[in-house]
Parts: structure tokens; C-alpha cells; sequence
């Protein structure tokens, strides 16, 4: 989520020198490019990679740089849009996002590794990391993780929306037990819905986010796209009107936003609670170990 707060800000900028729907909008010379699927390799031991598989597996199609390195917002501008069929607007905002992770903002160039910061877009409860607060480790693929996850799918062919929902609320449900770090605000509600929303609607799921559940298993255990067994990319848009609409029917079918409000106060409040006492834990001192001197 703090990339989508940071893309914000840029836009805010961006439009004290032009308006925000040219900032959006793509330039009249703009050619949307064709990528070839075919050319894959996974990384090697010097590239950089990060949580998301849909980046990483464009890393190692060779449509961004293989190493992970050196990403301007133009090039995702280009990717996204020509790889994925994402709209160039939603291109634009994950693109400048991307770039507030970086250490050298003004360089204007990121690393995927970049995005591995916790609470980025990592975040607690993924459907495929291990929570940070409990390995130290919360972009690094976990197949352990990810199985419990794929278990909703269990005897199935295809994805549908109502298991996609099981099985966020599960990975959801498994760390908020044993994580007591575990946290959950706006920013982790977010994300945790666009992840689900953007690599099944990455991997053509219509209406109802249905695709072969193969394909979902290649992309996140592989970080390829599941080209050989035919997979093409999107022939409908994907904008911000289709990550809404899908995110809506997730959190109905989650229990609502109600539910999703009473979840992020109560960690707030847990998380507070933490916080007081860890300061007086800090702190205090008994008086029984205070020396006195007259």
C-alpha cells in the first residue's frame, strides 16, 4: 500500500506542472509493444527479485531486465501495458509506486529487491510468504505457505472468486494466531486484495477470476507465465475499474467491509497495546530496584 500512497503523492506533484489525466494518459507517440513469451530462464544468484510473482516472472521472460535492475517508470509503462494488457493509467500509478522503494529516488530507477521491504508490498498473511515478524524472511517464496493456500483448490480444475476468498481468509486466519506482530491496517487490506485480484486477472480470469489452477501454480512457484499451456495474454483491459470490481466481491464474500473494518481496529488496538507496554516495559523501574541516595 505504500507504494499506491507514494504513487499518490507523485500524482499530486506531477500535476502542479501538468494535469493528472496527461499524467495518466499516454503521449500521442505511444506504441503498445508485443512481447515474446517463449524466451525464459529463472534468476540467478545475482539478480534481484521481490514478492511479486507477476514482476518477477516478467523478469525472467526477459521483458524487464532478467537482473531485476535498473526499472524506470517508462519501461513498466511499456511492460505492463504490452506483457499484461493493463491499462496505461494503472501502469503509471504501479510504476511510480515502484520507484518510491528505491534508495536512489532521484536517479529515477529501481530494483526489484527494492520492493522486498516489509510492509511494502510484502505483508503479513501473503498467500505465499512467511510472515516477517516470525522468519525474518517475508519475500522469499514459502511452499509451505503456499500450499495451504493452493489447499482451497483441492480436486478443482479452475479458480473461481469464492475460493480465491477461502483462501486469503485462511493464509489471513493461520497468521493472525501465531504471529503477535501480525499487523493489519488500510495498507495490508490493500494490498492482500490486489495481489489476489491482479495475478488472477494477470492470468485471464474474466468475470469470475476462473483459470486453470496450473496456471496458478506455474506462476507462483515457477515465476513463469504458463505460455506452453496456453496461456495469452489478456484481450479485455485491466484497469482500475476491473481490480474494484473483483476486490468488491472479495471482501462480500470475506464478510464485507464491516468485517474488514472490525479486523483492521482490533489489530490497531492490539498493536497499540503492544506498543504501551513495551514502553513501560523500557522504562519503569520497580521501586524496590531504585536506589535511593540521601
Amino acid at each position: 500500500m505504500k507504494a499506491y500512497i507514494a504513487a499518490v503523492h507523485v500524482v499530486a506533484l506531477a500535476a502542479s506542472y501538468m494535469s493528472i489525466s496527461s499524467f495518466l494518459t499516454p503521449p500521442k507517440d505511444y506504441i503498445l509493444k508485443k512481447y515474446d513469451f517463449t524466451k525464459w530462464s529463472p534468476a540467478g544468484p545475482h539478480d534481484a527479485r521481490s514478492p511479486c510473482p507477476v514482476l518477477n516472472s516478467l523478469a525472467n521472460h526477459y521483458i524487464l531486465p532478467h537482473d531485476g535492475k535498473n526499472l524506470t517508470i517508462s519501461l513498466l509503462q511499456q511492460a505492463l501495458p504490452g506483457a499484461l494488457n493493463l491499462e496505461y493509467s494503472l501502469a503509471t500509478v504501479l510504476a511510480t509506486g515502484g520507484l518510491f522503494s528505491s534508495p536512489n529516488f532521484w536517479d529515477g530507477k529501481f530494483s526489484l529487491s527494492d520492493l522486498n521491504k516489509h510492509n511494502f508490498i510484502e505483508h503479513d498473511g501473503s498467500i505465499s510468504r512467511a510472515d516477517f515478524g516470525l522468519t525474518g524472511d517475508g519475500h522469499s517464496f514459502n511452499h509451505e505457505i503456499f500450499n495451504e493456500y493452493m489447499s482451497v483448490y483441492k480436486g478443482s480444475k479452475e479458480t473461481s472468486i469464492e475460493a480465491a476468498a477461502r483462501g486469503r481468509q485462511l493464509r489471513m486466519d493461520t497468521e493472525r494466531s501465531r504471529d503477535p506482530d501480525f499487523t493489519y491496517g488500510l495498507p495490508q487490506h490493500i494490498i492482500s486484495y490486489g495481489e489476489t485480484v491482479l495475478v488472477l486477472s494477470a492470468l485471464r480470469g474474466g468475470k469470475e477470476l476462473a483459470v486453470p489452477v496450473e496456471w496458478l501454480d506455474i506462476l507462483w512457484r515457477e515465476e513463469r507465465f504458463p505460455f506452453n499451456e496456453g496461456w495469452r495474454t489478456a484481450t479485455e483491459p485491466i484497469g482500475f475499474g476491473t481490480v474494484h470490481d473483483f476486490k468488491a466481491k472479495l471482501v462480500e464474500l470475506s464478510g464485507g467491509m464491516g468485517s474488514e473494518l472490525a479486523l483492521m481496529g482490533e489489530n490497531f488496538i492490539n498493536r497499540l497495546s503492544l506498543s504501551i507496554k513495551g514502553f513501560f516495559k523500557q522504562f519503569y523501574r520497580p521501586l524496590s530496584q531504585t536506589r535511593v541516595i540521601i
